[in-house]
């Protein structure tokens, strides 16, 4: 299920989870809170986000209580659907609730959120560095998907805050590590972005090496594509 979440085939992701919940239904099974938590992550994933929400109530209600570790990734979830709908409040609760991790995953979870809570302040230099260390953190414990999507949200914040330059180099970089791990719609977005910012503040560099990036991925498609049919 994990491995269809980071090729985002989300609709089999949720079927399998749902298979899997009848099965042990049957076998008169409780479900584990890290199975609920990633029911949630799917529910959140296709957008469901008022399902996700419940299902952490859920979590984090339970008896046995979850471990720490699940309740900490459920309260990044949380803000993470905070975020999403603009609840600075939900979003707030949800950084002081996670406390201050020492592992790795955990921290660079709270750095995301202090980032998106930076963001929705418009504080885009606090926003920039919170999102640089979330994707520094998860370089190093080789969660690569996760260092992309954090060095986007980087450029993002760069790209708010006026800083043409670094957004252009940030998006470039994302699009770039994104062709690497196969996820074509991402870098090939982040490209394109990368290639206009870079043209509006004349860093013709940045545009050929973006365009490049772009062509190549597209002639890749191609001929994965002539060789499926």
């Amino acid at each position: 299920t994990i491995c269809l979440i980071n090729l985002r085939s989300y609709a089999e992701a949720f079927e399998v989870i749902q298979q899997a919940k009848a099965e042990k239904a049957m076998d008169g099974q409780g479900l584990a809170a890290d199975f609920l938590l990633l029911e949630a992550t799917v529910f959140h994933l296709r957008e469901n986000s008022d399902a996700a929400w419940k299902m952490t109530d859920q979590i984090l209600a339970a008896t046995p209580q979850a471990s720490s570790i699940v309740k900490s990734e459920t309260y990044f979830l949380r803000g993470l659907i905070a975020s999403k709908q603009g609840n600075t409040g939900e979003l707030r609760e949800a950084i002081a609730a996670m406390g201050q991790p020492t592992l790795p995953q955990l921290s660079a979870d709270l750095h995301e959120l202090m980032g998106h809570l930076a963001m929705a302040e418009q504080h885009w230099d606090e926003a920039i560095n919170a999102f640089e260390a979330a994707t520094e953190l998860r370089r190093e414990i080789g969660d690569y998907r996760g260092m992309v999507n954090s060095l986007a949200l980087a450029g993002k914040a760069s790209e708010k805050a006026g800083h043409a330059d670094e957004a252009s180099v940030r998006y470039l970089r994302a699009g770039r590590s994104a062709a690497l791990q196969g996820q074509l719609d991402h870098a090939l977005n982040w490209l394109n972005q990368a290639e206009q910012i870079a043209q509006s503040a004349g860093q013709e560099q940045i545009v050929q090496k973006a365009r490049t990036y772009i062509r190549e991925l597209q002639e890749s498609s191609a001929a994965s594509q002539n060789r499926s049919d």
